[in-house]
C-alpha cells in the first residue's frame, strides 16, 4: 500500500483542517498521515512515496518575510535539507482572494519554486476556473502550481475541491 505525508504549517486553522480532510480522503485507499512541520525531521520523509506540503499565505506574513510560526520554519529547513530526488510532491496553500486579491497562495508558489530544484516529480497541479482574484505567484500559465484553497470567503467550495484534488492525485497515484 502506498503511503502518503501531509504537513502542514502553521497549526491551529484551516490549513490543518484541510490537511485533516486530506488524510481523512486518502485514507481511503493508501496509507495517509498527517503532520505539523515542527515534528517533522528529515528522516520522516523516507519511507513515504508521496509528500504533501500545506501552507497559507497569512497576509504579510509569507514564505520569506521572517515571521512565521514554528511549523512553517520546519517545513523551510526540511525543504532545504531534504535529497527529494526521485519523490512525487504535491502542494496545497490557502489564501483570502478577496482581502489579498493580488498574492492568492502566493506562497504555494514559492514552495514550488524551492522543490522545482530538488529533482522531483511535482503532482496535483490544478486549473484556475471558478477562482476570482488577480495575481499569485502560485500561477503556472492556466493552472495553479497545486490545490488553492479560500477557505476564508469560499468555504463553500473547500470540499467538493479537495475532493477533485484527492480523485486526480489518486489516479496518479495508481498508475
Amino acid at each position: 500500500m502506498k503511503k502518503i505525508l501531509i504537513i502542514y504549517g502553521p497549526r491551529g486553522g484551516f490549513t490543518e483542517q484541510v490537511a485533516d480532510s486530506l488524510k481523512s480522503q486518502f485514507s481511503r485507499k493508501f496509507d495517509a498521515k498527517s503532520l505539523p512541520g515542527s515534528m517533522v525531521t528529515s528522516s520522516t520523509f523516507r519511507e513515504f512515496d508521496l509528500v504533501i506540503f500545506g501552507i497559507a499565505t497569512l497576509g504579510q506574513d509569507s514564505w520569506n518575510a521572517g515571521r512565521q510560526d514554528i511549523d512553517v520554519n520546519q517545513i523551510q529547513v526540511i525543504i532545504n535539507k531534504f535529497d527529494f530526488t526521485g519523490k512525487r510532491v504535491a502542494i496545497f496553500g490557502l489564501g483570502n482572494s478577496i482581502l489579498y486579491p493580488e498574492h492568492f497562495c502566493d506562497d504555494m508558489g514559492i514552495m514550488e519554486e524551492i522543490l522545482q530544484g530538488k529533482n522531483i516529480s511535482i503532482i496535483g497541479y490544478t486549473s484556475t476556473y471558478g477562482y476570482d482574484f488577480k495575481d499569485s505567484k502560485a500561477l503556472r500559465k492556466n493552472q495553479f502550481c497545486g490545490l488553492a484553497l479560500d477557505n476564508d470567503t469560499e468555504h463553500e467550495k473547500t470540499e467538493s475541491r479537495i475532493t477533485a484534488w484527492v480523485d486526480a492525485i489518486t489516479t496518479v497515484l495508481e498508475k
